[in-house]
C-alpha cells in the first residue's frame, strides 16, 4: 500500500525536528535544569463536572490576542488534508487573564512579548528564530500582552502555562521576574529549554505540578483543583507534549475550558485530528486527550472551549 503524501511529509519533519535538535544541544548553550518547586493541588470535591459546575464562582475573564503567526496549519496536525479553505489561514496568538475573588489575578499562558514589535524572531531563542528561517512560519504582533492587561500586568500574582512552546511562554519578559509560573512538572523538559533559550536562567520562581496522584473527573483521567475551592481546574491533556495542560475556570457568568495546544483550532476539533507530536506514544497520548476533550464538549456543551490558536466566534 502507497504511504500517503502527508505522512511521508510529516515523518521527514520530525526527522528533520529530530536532527535540528541534536545539532542544538551539542553546539548551542541552552537553559540549565531549572529548579523546580512543587506546586500544592488539592482533590476536586465532586466526582462529576455535573456535580462541579453547579459550584461555580465569580471570576472575570478577558481573552488576550497578543499576535498572529503564519504558517501551514497542517503542520499542527497528524494527519490533516491536503485541501481545506484555512489551511494557510494565520493563527491567533492568546493569552488568558482571571481574576480570582480571593487570589487575585492569574495568567494562564504568556502569549507573545512586545519584542515583537521589532522583527518576527521578537525575543525568540536562536533556535528558534533559526527554525523560523527554515520553515518559513512569521510572527506578527497584535497588541503585546502587557498593554492589554488592566493593570499592565502588576497585579499579576500567578502564571500557568499549558505547554512551553515558546509562542506561549515569550510574554513571561514583559512580566515582573519574581511571579511564580506554574505548569506540568513534565514540561521541564531538554525540549523546552532548547525552545525556549535562557528563559529558564532568566527566571527562578518555577513551580510543577505533579499528576501522579491526580484523580479521575470522567472523561478526564488526570485532574485537580488548584485552589481547592472549585475555581480553577488543571487537567492533563499530554501528547502535543510530555505535560501539556489544559485549564479549567468555573466561572459563574459562564465556564471557560482552556484546550491549549492540545487542539489548535476548530477544524482539528471538529474533525478528530489530533495535534502533532514527536514520537508514536505522543502521538496517542494526543489522540486520547482530544477524545476526552470531544466528549467532554459532547455532555457539557454549556462550557465554551477556547482552542489553543483560534478566537471565538462572536
Amino acid at each position: 500500500m502507497a504511504i500517503p503524501l502527508i505522512q511521508i511529509k510529516h515523518l521527514l519533519f520530525v526527522l528533520l525536528l529530530v536532527a535540528i535538535l541534536s545539532v542544538v544541544w551539542l553546539v548551542l548553550p541552552t537553559s540549565a535544569q531549572p529548579q523546580i518547586m512543587p506546586f500544592k493541588t488539592f482533590d476536586p470535591k465532586a466526582s462529576s463536572w455535573q456535580q462541579i459546575l453547579s459550584h461555580s464562582l465569580p471570576i472575570k475573564y478577558l481573552l488576550v490576542h497578543a499576535g498572529d503567526i503564519q504558517m501551514d496549519r497542517n503542520d499542527l496536525l497528524q494527519k490533516g488534508p491536503k485541501e481545506w479553505p484555512d489551511r494557510f489561514q494565520s493563527l491567533p496568538v492568546l493569552s488568558h487573564w482571571a481574576q480570582h475573588p480571593v487570589h487575585g489575578e492569574i495568567l494562564i499562558d504568556a502569549a507573545f512579548s512586545s519584542h515583537f514589535k521589532q522583527n518576527s524572531g521578537g525575543n525568540y531563542s536562536r533556535f528558534m528564530r533559526f527554525f523560523g528561517e527554515l520553515t518559513g512560519v512569521k510572527n506578527s504582533l497584535s497588541s503585546d500582552l502587557a498593554s492589554q492587561l488592566p493593570n499592565l500586568g502588576s497585579d499579576v500574582k500567578q502564571v500557568f502555562i499549558t505547554h512551553f512552546h515558546p509562542d506561549h511562554t515569550s510574554g513571561l519578559d514583559d512580566l515582573a521576574l519574581d511571579i511564580p509560573v506554574v505548569a506540568n512538572v513534565k514540561e521541564y523538559d531538554l525540549l523546552a529549554r532548547i525552545t525556549n533559550g535562557d528563559l529558564f536562567d532568566r527566571r527562578s520562581n518555577w513551580f510543577g505540578i505533579d499528576f501522579s496522584n491526580a484523580i479521575e473527573v470522567p472523561p478526564f483521567k488526570q485532574v485537580v483543583d488548584i485552589y481547592g475551592d472549585g475555581s480553577i481546574f488543571a487537567i492533563a491533556t499530554p501528547g502535543h507534549t510530555r505535560g501539556h495542560t489544559s485549564y479549567l475556570i468555573n466561572a459563574n457568568q459562564g465556564a471557560k475550558l482552556i484546550v491549549g495546544d492540545a487542539s489548535h483550532y476548530g477544524f482539528g476539533f471538529t474533525n478528530g485530528l489530533a495535534p502533532a507530536a514527536i514520537g508514536k506514544e505522543s502521538a496517542r497520548q494526543a489522540e486520547d486527550s482530544l477524545s476526552q476533550l470531544i466528549s467532554f464538549n459532547k455532555m457539557f456543551p454549556q462550557v465554551e472551549l477556547v482552542l489553543g490558536h483560534e478566537l471565538p466566534s462572536k
